[in-house]
């Protein structure tokens, strides 16, 4: 498993989404590692890590999370998910409640609840969803137009569709034109079924470390309202907060949020203390470490 490592002080984890990497995290990564030792890896079957032909439901990629923790010797943090990644964190707080220390959960609509709310809108709206996971196709049409696909995705979920600039798409056409990587992206959705079927199983149990939930109000015009999952939201543990990151600062400690209009969705579209700064306030834990301005380590578990 591919990783990368920046600060010291207490741990925490960052999971990035689709289609992305550890990459998404860049801004984000030194302005938190001057609190914390900073975890980033790329999920199984993203980037540099390995692919392998079954394993992506989110039990077992979750599962993964755990293994590279005690590895890496510590056995509880903050988890930090964007996304795909969202989705494997909150797998982690249900399967492992006494490894996580509090939970953070971005831009995301759990698997299940997408599938109880479909209809023609929400087919429409995540086209991409389902377009991943018909077998073999996606991998037939993107392969060798990787730049066309991903300059479509991530420019399209921006704000700013400029905000990119080409030697950041350079760096996920890289990554994605590894062997497997589009393959491995794509059965990270395709085990939807088999994420649906965990969900089912445990819905009614809920988290028990404090949650954060962040939202965006919408994307280029595309509202996108989403409550609390009952598992997320009970016991008054969970924060639902819609945050325009683009703000500066971020909303003030105690407040639900500022509400604003747009937000974009990936975090590598952010300035370097757009979303650390919302996590960093409202999802620390203690103080300590120094600043390495991006001087961390690369390694493999």
């Amino acid at each position: 498993m591919h990783y990368v490592e920046s600060g010291d002080g207490p741990p925490v984890v960052l999971l990035h989404g689709f289609p992305e990497t550890w990459f998404a995290w860049r801004h984000q990564i030194p302005a938190l590692a001057a609190r914390y030792r900073v975890v980033a890896h790329d999920l199984r079957g993203y980037g540099e890590t390995e692919k392998p032909a079954s394993g992506y439901d989110k039990r077992t990629m979750a599962r993964d999370v755990r293994e590279l923790m005690r590895q890496l010797g510590f056995e509880k943090a903050p988890i930090v998910g964007h996304d795909r990644g969202a989705r494997v964190a909150t797998r982690f707080a249900k399967d492992h409640p006494e490894a996580i220390d509090r939970l953070v959960v971005m831009d995301n609509i759990p698997t299940r609840v997408i599938f109880e709310r479909m209809d023609a809108t929400v087919a429409r709206a995540h086209w991409w969803f389902l377009f991943s996971t018909v077998p073999d196709l996606p991998e037939a049409l993107i392969a060798g137009r990787e730049e066309i696909w991903l300059r479509t995705i991530l420019s399209g979920w921006c704000d700013n569709p400029e905000l990119f600039r080409p030697e950041e798409i350079a760096a996920y056409v890289a990554a994605c034109s590894r062997p497997g990587a589009l393959r491995g992206a794509f059965d990270d959705y395709r085990a939807g079924r088999e994420d649906v079927a965990q969900d089912e199983q445990d819905r009614d149990t809920p988290i028990r470390c404090p949650t954060l939930a962040l939202w965006g109000r919408g994307v280029r015009g595309r509202r996108q309202d989403v409550g609390l999952p009952r598992d997320l939201g009970r016991d008054g543990r969970a924060r639902r907060v819609l945050l325009d990151t683009r703000l500066r600062p971020p909303p003030a400690r105690g407040g639900t949020g500022a509400r604003q209009p747009r937000t974009p969705p990936v975090p590598g579209a952010l300035g370097p203390d757009a979303r650390a700064g919302a996590l960093s306030r409202r999802a620390r834990t203690r103080c300590g470490g120094r600043d390495p301005q991006g001087d961390g380590t690369v390694g493999r578990r």
